[in-house]
């Protein structure tokens, strides 16, 4: 019975106290509850916005290995065909192609799509792998310089690259007056689009492609603008067609005083 003086009393118990500062559990074994990679309680804080877009987030350890394969599994997509018909086109497809799958690496790209050319941009492709086995060329280092090359060759699309193939092929083959006027608006037009800065070319271009009477009578004094090789140019036309003009009056006077002429006339 309670009270009774025969019944032990229970003598008080001290709690132990305890703290949740970990600056304060010095006494803390944590070998005893470690494991070969650390204590397996203590988790490193890891700052979200520390990492950049392309680093992958990491996975507690509780995860599912076959979550974490099938997040690493890269998505397969295949590279975009080749198309002749509208090189620009498969420049862009390929581009994002490589934005989708992470290849920043010029040269790999440029070697990756270098191997997907068909037809005529593939032999262009292996000749200048023939050329630059080392491929330490800027060709095979510059993707922007790449794509251009490979733009001028195969798109036909491209209005400069048609507009200078046009240029190149521009000849004046008549020295009937007039002929001259029309080459050179021509030959202006097709200049214009081409767009091209180096002086002395154009005037190389201009000059032979002029007919040879043309070609002499700059021999001595050539200009050395493009301009001045217009204008002289159509000046020389200028005037062959009034001497033209001119041979047409005198030849249409002579006729009608000739004396057949005059006979019809007295006739009548």
């Amino acid at each position: 019975m309670i009270g009774d003086p025969h019944t032990p009393t229970l003598a008080p118990r001290s709690r132990p106290s305890v703290s949740f500062n970990l600056d304060e559990q010095d006494d803390v074994n944590y070998e005893k509850y470690a494991s070969p990679t650390g204590p397996r309680y203590v988790k490193t804080k890891v700052d979200p916005y520390s990492r950049t877009r392309t680093d992958p987030y990491p996975l507690d350890q509780e995860e599912d290995t076959s979550i974490m394969t099938e997040r690493l599994k890269p998505i397969a997509t295949p590279f975009p065909k080749f198309n002749p018909r509208d090189v620009e086109i498969f420049i862009l497809e390929a581009e994002a192609w490589f934005k989708f799958n992470q290849v920043y690496e010029q040269s790999r790209m440029i070697n990756h799509m270098g191997a997907q050319l068909e037809g005529n941009a593939r032999e262009w492709w292996t000749s200048k792998l023939h050329i630059d086995r080392a491929r330490e060329g800027r060709l095979f280092n510059n993707w922007h310089y790449f794509t251009e090359r490979l733009s001028e060759q195969f798109n036909p699309r491209n209005a400069r690259m048609e507009a200078y193939n046009k240029l190149l092929a521009l000849r004046l083959t008549s020295d009937a007056p007039g002929a001259a006027t029309h080459y050179v608006e021509r030959f202006r037009d097709l200049e214009g689009q081409v767009n091209l800065d180096d002086n002395e070319l154009v005037i190389d271009l201009f000059r032979g492609s002029l007919t040879c009477s043309l070609q002499e009578k700059f021999e001595r004094n050539p200009p050395r603008k493009r301009w001045e090789w217009y204008r002289e140019v159509e000046e020389i036309d200028r005037q062959r067609m009034l001497l033209q003009q001119a041979s047409a009056r005198h030849s249409q006077a002579n006729n009608m005083s000739s004396p057949g002429t005059r006979c019809q006339g007295s006739c009548a």
